[in-house]
């Protein structure tokens, strides 16, 4: 398997779209379409988006961990604790710097469309904390400024758990654990609540979205084992074909779950579909790989970060500015700010990468 998957990374963007779709519809109340008798909505369960960045984190933290196994077959063994703390900490610094970034832009957006002044400031800047560092999902969500950063505080809390068990026990937790974790954690999730979306409501232990982070990572090490499996082998053209025809079918009911707004109960369809779509596309499987062999598409996946964690601050410019402006202007200006935004983010990573060269 290729290092970058630029399929993998053009869905990465896709999806990231959907899921700011599903934020921008809900905070500028963006009213459904009517279509031949059905409601197109912006997006309004653009939040399974969501499930497809937990499944290929997982897939990627399985890549990792198959690679310190082969490591320990040539003899390079490495301490668990130390090993589990080095893939964690790259994990978090490959999203701190550009967190930090994004935080600023949309606290300010944030303190002057609400007019924080004086002691109110204070009170928010301390509410921040916990999101400026990702540890709000560890139990100290404040509900402060650019909450959508849920997800990879979940995320990081998730891997530091999973991570030392699927080293320790690979083959029982990609056979055992890790369906059986994926599942039981979602049909509980959905027996419970009715939906894996929400991410304040507390389970007794945990925020039900560490459980959902939780489960569909331990889907994604399976997807990958799947993969690599899959991936060696020689496949009849006939059975590429129907893989690519279900690859494609998996994620345009995917879309659909999210454009035309299906009962939240197929939920676990969409991420069943998403695990078998992503196992399909990683292995090489379906046709069209060649397709998006392109430097455009590594582009796409690059900016789908910078995209997710500036989205909040181009909602924020447009309640502050353009809040009674027609929707079809407040979209395209909103996904202007963004870009503005991402570019502003790309220059100043560059220069604290120049800064710390010099120093």
């Amino acid at each position: 398997m290729s290092k970058r998957n630029c399929k993998i990374e053009f869905m990465r963007f896709f999806f990231c779209i959907m899921v700011i779709l599903f934020h921008s519809g809900r905070r500028l109340s963006i009213h459904p379409l009517e279509f031949f008798g059905h409601k197109i909505t912006c997006c309004a369960n653009g939040y399974i988006g969501v499930e497809f960045f937990f499944l290929v984190s997982g897939f990627l933290m399985g890549k990792s961990v198959f690679r310190s196994i082969e490591k320990d077959s040539h003899g390079l063994h490495q301490d668990l604790g130390e090993e589990t703390w080095n893939f964690w900490k790259r994990k978090y610094m490959a999203v701190f710097p550009s967190n930090v970034i994004a935080f600023v832009f949309v606290f300010i957006a944030c303190a002057v469309e609400k007019s924080w002044r004086g002691v109110d400031l204070l009170r928010q800047i301390m509410n921040a904390i916990p999101n400026l560092f990702l540890i709000q999902k560890m139990g100290f969500d404040y509900r402060s400024v650019n909450g959508i950063t849920w997800y990879i505080s979940a995320m990081l809390i998730a891997m530091m758990i999973l991570y030392p068990l699927c080293r320790r026990h690979y083959s029982f937790f990609v056979h055992v654990i890790g369906p059986f974790l994926g599942f039981a954690l979602l049909g509980y999730i959905q027996n419970r609540y009715g939906t894996v979306s929400g991410v304040r409501t507390w389970t007794v232990i945990a925020f039900k979205c560490v459980l959902r982070a939780i489960a569909e990572i331990s889907l994604g090490v399976v997807c990958f084992d799947l993969s690599r499996r899959l991936s060696g082998k020689v496949i009849e053209p006939p059975l590429r074909v129907l893989a690519t025809v279900m690859e494609c079918a998996g994620y345009l009911f995917v879309s659909a779950f999210a454009v035309f707004a299906l009962p939240k109960k197929y939920e676990i369809i969409c991420i069943a579909l998403l695990a078998i779509c992503i196992t399909m596309t990683f292995s090489g499987l379906s046709y069209g790989k060649h397709l998006f062999d392109h430097d455009i598409f590594r582009f796409l996946g690059k900016a789908s970060l910078p995209l997710y964690l500036n989205q909040m601050f181009a909602i924020h410019i447009i309640n502050i500015f353009f809040i009674h402006s027609r929707v079809r202007f407040q979209l395209p200006i909103l996904f202007f700010a963004l870009c503005i935004a991402c570019v502003c983010s790309h220059y100043l990573l560059k220069s604290k990468d120049l800064l710390e060269k010099v120093v």
